[in-house]
C-alpha cells in the first residue's frame, strides 16, 4: 500500500551514514521481502517479523526512538 512508510525508512537509511544507529523493523505483510533483503545489506537494520506482544513491547522499551511506519491519506497543499 502506498500508505506504508517501511520503504521511505528503507530509502532514508542508504542516505544517513551513522553506523552506531540501529533500526528493528517488526511485523509482516507485503514489504516483508523488501525489509530482509535490506537486512542483508545493512548490518544495521534487523527484521524481526512477527513476535508474541510480549516481544514487540521489549523491544519498543529497549527503543530510544519509535517510528510508527504508517503515512495518512491527509496531503497539505502549500
Amino acid at each position: 500500500s502506498v500508505l506504508n512508510g517501511v520503504t521511505l525508512l528503507l530509502d532514508a537509511m542508504k542516505l544517513i551514514d551513522l553506523p552506531n544507529l540501529k533500526v528493528s523493523i517488526l511485523g509482516g505483510g507485503e514489504y516483508a521481502e523488501t525489509v530482509k533483503e535490506a537486512a542483508k545489506r545493512d548490518a544495521r537494520i534487523t527484521y524481526h517479523g512477527l513476535l508474541p506482544h510480549e516481544e514487540v513491547l521489549a523491544l519498543y522499551e529497549q527503543a530510544d526512538l519509535l517510528v510508527n511506519l504508517r503515512r495518512t491519506a491527509y496531503q497539505t497543499h502549500r
